[in-house]
């Protein structure tokens, strides 16, 4: 099972924290894991047992998967930071609140979407009432 996890960084740090992800996540994962699988595969493909081929394959297959994830989460991490440096909020003071600018648009959108879906469950409510009064 996968979970999301969020933790809070300086909107400065995004750059070097997704430069610690690509390089200590990624890297290390290609170069030492999934490039020895690879190799395992070849070793037992030449002695044609291909039973330990397909296992070495799959477990490079998961690695990867894995990988994706990661990669995944860089390019949303940055796609916000890139959008937040392209419209800055109007208030560009170094007061905490506006550290949590982002979150609060996230947060705000959130609500409106909560609010939509009270309006189309009571819209959907009548809809159902109106149908058992036939």
């Amino acid at each position: 099972m996968l979970v999301n996890i969020s933790y809070s960084i300086g909107f400065d740090e995004v750059p070097g924290v997704i430069s610690k992800f690509l390089q200590d996540d990624i890297r290390a994962e290609l170069t030492q894991n999934i490039l020895s699988k690879v190799e395992e595969s070849l070793a037992y493909l030449e002695q044609e047992n291909f039973g330990k081929t397909i296992q070495t394959v799959e477990e490079a297959r998961q690695l990867l998967a894995k990988i994706d994830m990661r990669l995944h989460d860089c390019s949303n991490i940055l796609r916000g930071y890139h959008s937040e440096l392209l419209s800055p909020s109007p208030q560009q003071s170094d007061s905490p609140a506006d550290h949590d600018a982002p979150e609060l648009k996230v947060m705000s959108t959130t609500a409106g979407l909560q609010e939509d879906l009270s309006k189309l469950r009571a819209v959907l409510k009548e809809g159902t009432d109106d149908f058992e009064d036939r």
